[in-house]
């Protein structure tokens, strides 16, 4: 379904080991995509990364994915699945992209 890049991978990695310090609870990333319709316009549509919480494993069951060794759920309406199957997500630095 959705490759993870190196470049992507390392991104969420380091988002991951932020959130560890902060919140002391290992995340698992949600990608998610974010609908400028759908937010007034105050942010561009595109790929954004959030957490679940190790306390919510269970809840995701079955959920969960994993590619190039990273776990995560991919969190999005049906409608954006489009947008992420076949893709790889990439990071350049400053934003997430789909290739």
């Amino acid at each position: 379904m959705l490759k993870i890049a190196d470049s992507a991978k390392e991104r969420i990695l380091h988002l991951c080991a932020q959130f560890r310090r902060d919140k002391g609870d290992d995340p698992i990333p949600a990608i998610m995509w974010l609908d400028t319709d759908l937010n007034g316009g105050s942010f561009p549509s595109g790929v954004i990364i959030g957490a679940y919480t190790s306390a919510q494993r269970s809840e995701l069951g079955g959920e969960i994915r994993n590619d190039n060794g990273l776990e995560y759920v991919l969190a999005v309406a049906d409608d954006y699945l489009p947008k992420f199957i076949g893709k790889t997500l990439s990071f350049d630095g400053n934003s997430y992209h789909l290739d």
